[in-house]
């Protein structure tokens, strides 16, 4: 299983409770949770916690974004050490 969540787990048309998205994306309740304190945003500020599904794609392809580092032209990347 990959440490990455995959954005494509999660349909962009529907709603998700925090359960229901830490199940659709194999992640813990307490990830979710953490992922809204860091900025996913929510359509229903009570509980339960409605998540947008295009807005959690959107989240987790913003986060694997800042995530990469570019190189510059006259770096290699090594795998071993990274």
């Amino acid at each position: 299983m990959s440490k990455r969540a995959n954005p494509m787990a999660v349909k962009a048309a529907l709603t998700y409770e925090v359960s229901e998205a830490a199940k659709a994306l194999g992640k813990s309740q307490a990830t979710i949770r953490n992922w809204i304190r860091d900025g996913l945003p929510v359509l229903a500020t009570q509980k339960p916690f409605l998540i947008s599904g295009a807005d959690i794609r959107e989240y987790l392809r913003a986060k694997h974004r800042a995530a990469k580092s570019p190189l510059s032209q006259d770096e290699l990347f090594c795998p071993s050490c990274r």
